[in-house]
């Protein structure tokens, strides 16, 4: 490549030989199929190779993807070493702002490719300047590459090539960082790769340049040089060359910034970009949380640990955040008429203060000691999850016991835990404790949170008990003054679960989106908290049946756990069986089993046989029972039978036996299917939740048709209808499934212009619903399947062949080209094609 090696430095540009585009060309690697996508124009030249434009060739759905392909004309075994770490490296960072790795592999030629998600959008210096974005947003994208950064960190990866270039932002705002070419993991005992061609000079720390051990000190540095450039438009190293940098970081110089960049920016926003730019990683930030940390200071008006601890510079901000409440203060001080009042009043705040303190430190104290014995017992893995926390339990009563006021806060905590494993029985002793002491002690913060929890727990069992404990915990709540934000979190999101029972599924968001803004005005919310609040609105919009509205929030809610290392806990399984649940609604059935491999990992390496484990079962098995595989369905309901058995979770067990009775249908096991639709039955009374009888109840209408009872199929179903309001709500769960079966129940009784009244209700209902008309959709499929076959029976061969038509990619798509589904709309459809006899 022509230049001198400075020259290079100030363009940016790749030091490996690369072939030219039309090298490229003439071995016809355009066109050709790699790992599934068909590969297309070059659209950008890197140090490692070329990235062409390519598009999924295979399936039944389109994706645009970028494929990055190695074709050096020499030092190729390198090239070769370093994209093999590339690709094992970004393998592991599945994050929403890390561009994605879809598959690797190698060319007719050896040369080595991966497949990226494109990303289609600009650099982050070019996209903040044509939006012309201003300072407060172009932090807040700042503190988005920090997140993504964090969590290759978090991964022991250091990307080393942190510039605007590998950090683009689409037309919506969202950013991907990418490019782990140069990415080395921690402790890896790889090679530095300080020469130039690894590496983008002008960007590199001064341990890069001098060839030391790289951290994530590294990586600091270089987010202070991509503040500067997109908060301030200039790079400091612009001008400098590679010789002048290495002798500036063999002497240990401070890297100057422009004048221009301090007097434009804040002084705290110098402050923080100096902090990363020290020349000793010591020096800098710990990590990017601590940068980002400060970022977040500065936006919301708190002081940023890169000033320092100078008296006047905090007072200053306090000041400036609690302008009126210093005034009203200074005024209020003015109009004091002696010092004894104010000494008055210093004492009892003082009182209060260390009351306060004393109360956080006893409850803090008697947590550690908690969670002490929890980890100490744990270690040999003799214990189940429930022995642990029946230990713990034993150990707070034998050492504080009940005669202390922070007790009440303590045995709420715990509580929670056990409601976490469905351990009912459990937590209901301890909030009946808990609220015994806030009692006694006039706690009103912790008993309304007490009593908000006992009106969730008893919702189902006893539903009248519960509305008053909620009616109390609300009243209470509605009158503190200063609510914790654990008892509003937990007020809110019981009076939306009320609402849910209700059936008032639009008016149970009301409350959530009112706790989501608390915690967005919250300095420090807490991902559990905020992660549980994600994934009740999603629970939420699912049974209003905005269930692509359900899939946002639990995304963002899984994401959220999942980079803050919460990947096995409890709620992140529960989101994340929330959401296959949810696609399997929307009929995206392989994404669904997708979700659900990952998460049968997840549980298994998180202990697997408590209740929640159970419970995810009967949701796998349910979606094995849509994409019809009864056989793996029947082993999966019967694996999660023993475990809700061995527990004695009676409400999954009936669940599991329903689930037993679906799958035994679907093989023709009609006497089976009978006796377990008994037996689920059993656990069917007044308080139990109305999808488990309604479950029962269609599965019944189900062996009526499949025996031959038309009749009485009919009579069912239409009561069935009649209970889920149909047809004036259409967003009640189990309509789907009720309409399907009458559509199918007056299709065999030859009812032609009933059956489509159900037919066209469901498709269209669907239609509304799925709202992602690119997406396939198994649950469309079948609709339209049968809208078909009605239409054809019907003797309307126009409408058949456009239902039939349409479900095929749909049916292919959840089932695969060869189910017998899929044929049957094959056949069904040449069969409406022929022109009819005369």
């Amino acid at each position: 490549m022509a230049g001198s090696f400075d020259d290079r430095l100030r363009t940016g540009g790749a030091f490996d030989a690369l072939p030219d585009r039309e090298t490229l060309l003439e071995n016809k690697l355009r066109g050709r199929v790699l790992s599934g996508y068909e590969v297309g124009e070059v659209v950008g030249v890197g140090g490692m190779g070329y990235v062409l434009l390519a598009t999924r060739a295979e399936g039944d759905f389109d994706r645009v993807a970028a494929i990055k392909v190695v074709a050096a004309t020499h030092d190729t075994s390198e090239l070769a070493q370093r994209f093999r770490r590339e690709v094992q490296i970004h393998a592991n960072l599945n994050h929403a702002s890390i561009a994605q790795l879809y598959d690797a592999g190698e060319t007719e030629e050896g040369w080595p490719y991966l497949v990226m998600e494109y990303v289609d959008g600009r650099p982050i210096d070019e996209y903040c300047a044509h939006g012309d974005l201003g300072l407060e947003d172009r932090v807040r994208l700042l503190m988005d590459v920090a997140d993504a950064v964090q969590f290759a960190h978090s991964r022991l990866v250091v990307h080393r090539d942190l510039k605007p270039s590998n950090v683009l932002v689409d037309s919506s705002g969202r950013l991907k960082l990418l490019d782990f070419g140069i990415a080395k993991l921690l402790g890896d005992g790889s090679e530095n790769l300080t020469r130039a061609g690894a590496m983008t000079p002008r960007y590199a720390s001064p341990e890069q340049l001098l060839g030391q051990p790289i951290t994530v000190a590294s990586d600091v540095y270089q987010l202070g040089l991509l503040m500067a450039e997109v908060l301030g438009g200039e790079l400091p190293t612009a001008e400098e060359t590679l010789t002048e940098a290495i002798q500036r970081s063999a002497e240990g110089r401070l890297l100057t910034l422009p004048s221009s960049l301090r007097q434009t920016l804040p002084a705290e926003l110098v402050l923080i970009i100096e902090q990363c730019l020290r020349t000793e990683p010591a020096d800098r930030y710990r990590d990017t949380n601590y940068l980002r940390d400060d970022l977040e200071a500065y936006l919301t008006g708190y002081p940023v640990s890169a000033a320092g601890q100078r008296s006047g510079y905090r007072l200053r901000k306090f000041v400036r955040r609690n302008w009126g409440g210093v005034l009203s203060a200074t005024l209020t001080l003015l109009a004091l008429v002696t010092a004894t009042i104010v000494t008055a009043v210093q004492t009892v705040e003082a009182k209060r203060q260390r009351d306060i303190a004393l109360y956080q430190q006893q409850r803090v104290e008697a947590s550690n000691e908690f969670y002490s014995l929890l980890l100490e017992e744990m270690g040999d893995g003799s214990f189940t999850s429930i022995d642990l926390l029946d230990r713990g339990t034993a150990l707070l009563d034998d050492q504080f016991g009940s005669g202390q006021p922070f007790m009440a806060s303590v045995l709420f905590d715990v509580s929670k835990r056990y409601e976490n494993l469905g351990e009912r029985d459990q937590q209901r002793a301890l909030l009946s404790e808990a609220e015994r002491i806030a009692r006694d002690y006039a706690d009103d913060n912790q008993l309304a949170a007490v009593l908000c929890a006992m009106a969730r727990t008893n919702r189902m069992a006893d539903p009248e008990l519960a509305a008053g404990q909620l009616a109390d915990g609300l009243a209470l709540y509605e009158a503190l003054p200063a609510p914790s934000i654990e008892t509003s979190m937990e007020c809110l999101q019981a009076q939306s679960g009320a609402e849910v029972s209700a059936g008032n599924f639009e008016a149970a968001l009301v409350p959530l989106f009112a706790a989501k803004q608390l915690l967005d005005e919250h300095p420090a919310p807490g991902t559990r908290l905020r992660g549980l609040l994600l994934d009740e609105i999603g629970y939420a919009y699912f049974y209003d049946g905005q269930t692509s509205e359900a899939i946002k929030y639990l995304d963002e809610g899984l994401q959220l756990l999942e980079s803050s290392g919460r990947g096995n806990t409890r709620l992140y399984q529960r989101s994340a069986a929330n959401k296959a649940v949810s696609l399997g609604v929307l009929g995206r059935a392989p994404e669904a089993l997708a979700v659900f491999a990952d998460l049968r990992e997840r549980m298994q390496s998180s202990g697997f046989k408590d209740r929640g484990a159970a419970i995810h079962l009967v949701q796998h098995g349910d979606l094995l029972i849509n994409v019809e595989r009864p056989d793996e369905a029947a082993a999966i309901y019967a694996e999660g039978l023993e475990i809700a058995e061995a527990v004695g979770y009676s409400r999954i067990t009936a669940a599991l036996k329903l689930g037993l009775a679906k799958a035994s249908i679907d093989q023709g096991a009609f006497a089976a299917a009978q006796q377990n639709l008994e037996a689920a039955g059993e656990f069917v009374f007044d308080g139990e939740p109305k999808p488990l009888a309604l479950g029962i109840r269609i599965q019944q209408t189900r062996l009526q048709r499949l025996t031959g009872q038309l009749d009485l199929a009919a009579d069912s179903i239409n009561a069935v209808l009649t209970d889920l309001g149909y047809p004036d709500s259409r967003r009640r769960s189990g309509l789907i499934s009720a309409l399907l079966e009458g559509a199918e129940i007056y299709r065999q009784m030859k009812d032609y212009a009933r059956a489509r009244v159900f037919a066209d209700a469901l498709v269209e209902g669907i239609e509304e619903q799925r709202n992602a008309a690119s997406k396939p959709s198994l649950i469309l499929g079948k609709s339209l399947l049968q809208r078909g076959q009605i239409r054809l029976e019907a003797g309307d061969r126009p409408g058949a062949e456009a239902d039939l038509r349409a479900a095929l990619p749909h049916l292919a798509y959840g089932l695969g080209a060869a189910h017998e589904k899929t044929m049957r709309a094959r056949r069904l459809l040449a069969e409406a094609r022929q022109a009819p006899e005369a």
